[in-house]
């Protein structure tokens, strides 16, 4: 067997996992400064290329399975080296966790799963072979909260489908849920709008054995265009509607004073 090693975190600070990467990236862009200031060289400046984030992220997903996967880094490892077969030749425990995986270690250490798609030439190479991270270690939730932050917080099918074209997770659908549930922005984002309970009714809508219009709600609307003759006529209409049984009287006139309308509105009542 092998002893399990260890990775180092600052434990209780806010991390991302970019985060992570830029913190390993200036480690290892400072590393050979003093190598560098005895030759009189000059120090590296300026914003981290593509190839220190990339070479910083592939040693943290390395040290991560080596935690994780202790026994199966070093069997690969000795398949590597002695250069077999990837599927033929290896031979690990059957309490393995990724053993049905088809597992191999790629050139930078970092184990891959050998997928039904690897002859695919057009796919991308970590589609073909994703890197194998643990379920439930603090880099895979840092992997997975930044790609809700890439993509806005979208929904979690969007999250799993981003996820699985490079990486490759037991259960991803439950650590996904997991982490939007516990996300209050996610929480907020997602949270179903409440109907409010509507009032009840007026009692003036409630009258039973009533006359018709006993109870009247009154409205003014215009103008509109009425053919009269030859010509058009602008008129403007008073509508009365029941407020029990729902039925509607309409009164048209020649202009907007709202006089009018309540002269008719005694007239007709």
């Amino acid at each position: 067997m092998v002893q399990k090693s260890t990775v180092s975190t600052s434990a209780g600070e806010p991390m991302t996992r970019r985060g992570c990467a830029n913190g390993l990236a200036y480690v290892l862009r400072y590393r050979p400064v003093l190598r560098q200031k005895v030759k009189k060289e000059t120090e590296p400046h300026g914003p981290f290329t593509q190839q220190e984030l990339a070479l910083s992220e592939t040693i943290i997903f390395r040290s991560v399975q080596r935690e994780e996967y202790p026994d199966e880094a070093a069997i690969l490892t000795s398949v590597r080296n002695m250069r077999k077969l990837r599927h033929q030749e290896l031979k690990l425990e059957l309490t393995s966790k990724i053993r049905k995986l088809s597992p191999f270690m790629d050139e930078f250490g970092v184990i891959r799963a050998e997928t039904r798609i690897s002859e695919a030439t057009f796919a991308a190479h970590d589609t073909r072979f994703p890197i194998i991270l643990p379920k439930d270690h603090k880099v895979t939730r840092l992997v997975i909260k930044c790609y809700y932050q890439r993509f806005l917080h979208a929904n979690n099918e969007t999250i799993v489908n981003e996820i699985r074209q490079r990486f490759h997770v037991s259960t991803w659908r439950t650590v996904v849920r997991k982490i939007s549930r516990g996300w209050l922005l996610c929480k907020l984002k997602r949270a179903a709008s409440v109907v409010p309970r509507m009032a009840p009714l007026p009692a003036a809508r409630l009258k039973a054995f009533e006359r018709s219009f006993s109870y009247v709600g009154i409205d003014y609307f215009g103008p509109i265009a009425i053919r009269v003759n030859r010509s058009n006529v602008k008129k403007w209409v008073a509508s009365f509607t029941c407020l029990t049984t729902r039925a509607v009287h309409l009164c048209p006139h020649a202009d907007d004073r709202v006089l009018q309308a309540s002269n008719s509105t005694v007239h007709w009542t």
